[in-house]
C-alpha cells in the first residue's frame, strides 16, 4: 500500500494505492480513506481477490501504442503559452465525463472535476510531463493535449476539447500534432483511454494505434472499518 500525497491534497481525503501483493480484505479493515488499485484483465485470481474485499469496478482502463506513423502537425496547434492556462484549466474543470473519478457514484462530479483541473494545472506549471499542446479555434484555446515521458515512449497524458467544441474533430487534430512532434523523439506513441470511451477508441484506432494492454480499475471507499456500499 502506497499513500497518494497529490490525490490526497486535491481530494482532502487520505488515498492510497493497493498493489498486487497487497492482502484486500487486511487492508480495508486497517485504514480509512479512498482506495484504488489496478488489475490486468489477465489476472482473474487477484481480481476476485479484490471484489470480495468490496473493491468495485469503476473503468477498464486500455492502453493503445503506435510506432512508425507519419503525421503533419496542424498549423491550429502550439504549445501551450500564459494567456491559453485559464481556458486549459477551464476546460479541464468541464470537459471530463469518462474518467474513473466520474465514473464512481461516490465521487461527487466537482471532486472529480477538480481532479482533471488540478492535473491539468501541474502539467501547465511543469511539475509533471514534457509540454502542454492547444488547439485553437478563432484565435482561442479549444482543447489541450498533455504529454508525459515515460522510459521510451511519449504518452498522451491527458486530453481534453471544450463542451461545447466537441464534435468538430479537434481532438483528432491534437493527436496529430502530438504524433507529429514525438514520433522521432519516442520509439512509441501511448495513450490510455476508457474502453467504454468508443469514440476516443475509434479515433485512436484510426490513426493507427493498436491496444497493447487492459487493466481493470478498482475503487473502495472505507470509512470506519466498512467500504461503502
Amino acid at each position: 500500500m502506497t499513500a497518494d500525497g497529490w490525490l490526497s491534497s486535491v481530494t482532502g481525503i487520505a488515498c492510497y494505492s493497493a498493489g498486487a501483493a497487497v492482502d484486500a480484505a487486511q487492508l480495508v479493515a486497517k485504514r480509512d480513506g479512498f482506495f484504488f488499485t489496478k488489475v490486468p484483465v489477465s489476472e482473474v485470481a487477484q481480481l476476485e481477490r479484490f471484489v470480495a474485499a468490496g473493491f468495485r469496478i469503476v473503468d477498464t482502463h486500455v492502453v493503445l501504442e503506435c510506432t512508425g506513423a507519419q503525421h503533419r502537425e496542424p498549423q491550429a496547434v502550439r504549445t501551450a503559452i500564459a494567456s491559453d492556462h485559464a481556458p486549459v484549466l477551464a476546460i479541464a474543470e468541464r470537459a471530463f465525463i469518462w474518467s474513473r473519478f466520474h465514473r464512481d457514484p461516490r465521487f461527487p462530479r466537482e471532486l472529480a472535476n477538480r481532479v482533471k483541473r488540478a492535473w491539468a494545472e501541474n502539467c501547465l506549471a511543469g511539475k509533471r510531463g514534457e509540454e502542454v499542446l492547444v488547439v485553437t479555434e478563432d484565435g482561442a484555446a479549444a482543447g489541450f493535449l498533455a504529454v508525459l515521458k515515460a522510459g521510451n515512449a511519449a504518452v498522451i497524458d491527458l486530453v481534453a476539447v471544450h463542451p461545447e467544441r466537441q464534435g468538430r474533430k479537434l481532438g483528432e487534430t491534437l493527436t496529430h500534432a502530438f504524433a507529429a512532434r514525438w514520433a522521432k523523439r519516442a520509439e512509441r506513441l501511448r495513450v490510455g483511454t476508457q474502453l467504454a470511451n468508443t469514440a476516443a477508441m475509434r479515433l485512436y484506432e484510426r490513426m493507427g494505434f493498436r491496444v497493447a494492454e487492459a487493466k481493470y480499475v478498482l475503487h473502495a471507499h472505507v470509512r470506519n472499518g466498512a467500504v461503502l456500499q
